[in-house]
């Protein structure tokens, strides 16, 4: 089977009842399928915003972000954003995807041979995949098992524990407190992607409460995604 038939093969049984050939959604249909978590992907000022910015910047310089200017909107979106998540820096990413892998690759790529990655089983497949190449031993703890994440750090030690704030598949929230207390015990860092708690969660929407606790466990801020919350595509930081 070549790769276009492969391909044809699994839009036709994965899915294809679900989104293909079905008519689009009407006013006042419920969509759960989305990422317009907070339903503002249509709201008159994140639209009226958006139309501005595009009537005064065009669609930007068009070209890798680490061209970007100091001048540039992307840039002060940065530092806002820095300013309100009460972080020293942000960088915007151009996926998701890109955020976790490539600051796992520059957290580990240092680390040494055999360097221990605790992953929580249902973690973001971008978590595991940033360990890729990097000579890191990948150790999956049962979810939100505290316990096992010890049993596994006391042979193991000090490593690097990757974990979702809140995972959307389940609505579950991870034991952070408890998880940062762990990590400075073992000596580990922490890496908490928090994709789908900012904006929503926290005070004033800052995402987890023990985020302070988790800037103080690793030596960069976690991932979060400001797309979810506004319900547009766009940047991750």
């Amino acid at each position: 089977m070549n790769s276009v038939t492969a391909w044809e093969d699994r839009v036709r049984h994965w899915g294809r009842d679900l989104f293909r050939d079905r008519p689009a959604p009407r006013p006042g249909d419920v969509i759960l399928f989305s990422n317009d978590y907070l339903a503002l992907s249509r709201h008159p000022r994140v639209v009226g915003a958006q139309q501005q910015a595009l009537a005064e910047h065009g669609t930007g310089m068009v070209m890798s972000g680490v061209f970007v200017l100091d001048g540039d909107p992307q840039r002060r979106f940065e530092a806002d954003m820095a300013d309100f998540l009460q972080a020293p820096a942000v960088m915007a990413c151009q996926s998701g995807w890109d955020a976790n892998v490539s600051l796992l690759q520059a957290l580990l790529g240092p680390q040494p041979e055999g360097h221990p990655v605790y992953v929580d089983l249902p973690a973001h497949a971008s978590l595991w995949a940033g360990t890729n190449g990097t000579g890191s031993v990948l150790r999956p703890f049962i979810h939100n098992d505290t316990d096992h994440l010890e049993r596994l750090m006391a042979p193991d030690g000090p490593g690097t524990v990757c974990v979702d704030t809140l995972y959307s598949t389940t609505g579950d929230v991870a034991p952070l407190a408890e998880i940062v207390a762990l990590c400075r015990r073992h000596g580990c860092t922490l890496v908490a992607d928090e994709s789908h708690v900012l904006g929503v969660h926290g005070p004033l929407g800052m995402a987890s409460p023990s985020n302070s606790d988790c800037r103080s466990t690793s030596p960069s801020a976690p991932p979060a995604s400001p797309r979810r919350s506004r319900g547009a595509p766009g940047r991750r930081l």
